[in-house]
């Protein structure tokens, strides 16, 4: 790859973002694709990955952990109920929040639906040594947290 692709023709600066939404869209529409058969959406996927880690999250807990809105954690939630693949229960001991938890359906997807995640890992960190794996998720967690704080200031302005 030239340098002219690395650079933002705008700025002539290194689009740090830039490289982050051409990932973030190909690596969507990678484990979208492979997921079609399941019926589920870009934004279902990550939900349904959450569950599949701590059954029994509460909505709020996915808006927090994943650093989402509401609405679209809402939104997503309502489908993957539609669809078969979880239900929620009020929360003993808070009942204004609800608790979600997998179905059968979901549980029975959940071997192949590890498999392409991993695949997908393995396709973006083709060639990468492990030393560099970790150094690459270092810096983005770190972005994110960055990136993260400073919407958080905007929403509240």
């Amino acid at each position: 790859m030239t340098n002219f692709f690395k650079y933002d023709s705008l700025t002539g600066k290194i689009s740090f973002g830039k490289w982050i939404d051409i990932i973030s869209r190909h690596l969507s529409y990678y484990i979208v694709k492979n997921l079609k058969k399941y019926n589920l959406n870009r934004n279902e996927y990550k939900y349904l990955i959450q569950i599949y880690i701590r059954e029994g999250f509460c909505q709020e807990d996915m808006v927090e952990r994943l650093k989402v809105d509401k609405y679209e954690v809402a939104k997503s939630v309502k489908s993957l109920i539609e669809k078969g693949y979880i239900y929620k229960t009020k929360d003993e001991e808070d009942r204004r929040k609800y608790r979600l938890f997998l179905t059968d359906k979901a549980k029975e997807i959940k071997s192949d639906f590890i498999h392409i995640l991993e695949q997908s890992s393995e396709v973006l960190t083709r060639n990468f040594s492990e030393k560099e794996k970790q150094l690459l998720l270092d810096f983005l967690f770190r972005m994110t947290e960055n990136i993260y704080e400073e919407t958080t200031k905007l929403k509240n302005q």
